[in-house]
């Protein structure tokens, strides 16, 4: 049997710890920071040390890249409410924006976190918005308001 090899520096750590329902594994890797500082994130959860190695070989690979996206907490509303706030339009689509995000965007997405915010997500909402999207449920949005909320 051969031994296992050791991970070098920069290539991150996978660690396998006990829960009620078993062992699960963590993987934890590290990234520059836009401060310039190194920090260090963690996920845990895994069920097998395969899956852990995937996703660490994927985070590690990003960070390499230059296209890794720290890990934060920031919700789609939050992130919209930001954005709104920095908005350098006209009062009228500013206020056109903000209705759109408030009736169709928030009571869908507003509470996902925006690393958690796909493609597929979005195509969803869009296909929602179509079928029952109005805010007083009677139908759909069209198809040009369905835009509008994209945009």
């Amino acid at each position: 049997m051969t031994a296992a090899r050791r991970r070098q520096p920069g290539e991150g750590s996978i660690s396998q710890y006990q829960t009620k329902a078993g062992p699960r594994f963590l993987a934890k890797y590290s990234y520059a920071a836009d401060d310039g500082t190194r920090k260090q994130a963690l996920k845990r959860g895994f069920p097998t040390r395969k899956a852990a190695a995937d996703y660490l070989r994927e985070r590690v690979t990003s960070v390499q890249r230059g296209e890794h996206v720290a890990p934060n907490r920031v919700t789609v509303e939050e992130h919209f409410a930001a954005w709104l706030d920095g908005l350098r339009q006209q009062p009228s689509t500013v206020a056109s924006y903000r209705k759109n995000v408030r009736l169709h965007v928030v009571p869908h997405i507003g509470a996902l976190r925006l690393e958690q915010l796909t493609g597929t997500r979005l195509t969803k909402l869009y296909r929602h918005l179509e079928t029952a999207g109005r805010a007083d449920g009677q139908g759909g949005l069209s198809p040009r308001t369905v835009r509008y909320v994209h945009t």
